[in-house]
């Protein structure tokens, strides 16, 4: 199994590589989930925000996934966004001892700048706990790390 899982998507695919070793090839994840804490400042604003409709949502959103997104990404996810009913609960953390069963190739890139998960806490325990992976760290990007196309191909292809 190959895959590029870009945040909820993240930690689906990091469980499955725990709870299933022998089924994963190669991991490729874009500021997964529930490896560093969530952060909540960005749900608030976006709460205060939902009164503005559509503008409002458009600023929330761009808070939330990071800084100058293309106008056509920002339509596609506000398009997606209409249809989504979004995890209202703590997204579970993975423990210590379960973090060393990945036994996949892992490339995760972090956006230091991220306003909904803690990067540089996943960092940190991504590169203390999982043999072998490789973190590429964006201080500048958000939590929608965009152009790592290439790298996620060549890495995935190996």
């Amino acid at each position: 199994m190959l895959g590029e899982l870009f945040s909820l998507g993240g930690w689906l695919a990091l469980d499955h590589a725990i709870r299933r070793p022998g089924r994963v090839d190669r991991l490729a994840l874009l500021n997964p989930g529930g490896v560093g804490r969530q952060k909540w400042g960005v749900v608030l604003l976006s709460v205060a925000l939902l009164p503005f409709g559509r503008p409002g949502r458009r600023v929330a959103v761009g808070r939330a996934l990071g800084a100058a997104l293309p106008g056509s990404f920002m339509d596609y996810f506000l398009r997606l966004q209409a249809a989504f009913r979004p995890r209202r609960e703590v997204l579970p953390v993975f423990g210590d001892e379960a973090l060393p069963g990945i036994r996949a190739p892992l490339l995760t890139v972090l956006g230091g700048r991220d306003r909904m998960l803690d990067a540089a806490g996943t960092r940190r325990r991504l590169e203390a706990l999982v043999p072998g992976v490789t973190v590429r760290y964006l201080p500048e990007a958000g939590h929608a790390v965009l152009g790592q196309t290439s790298a996620i191909a060549e890495f995935l292809s190996r």
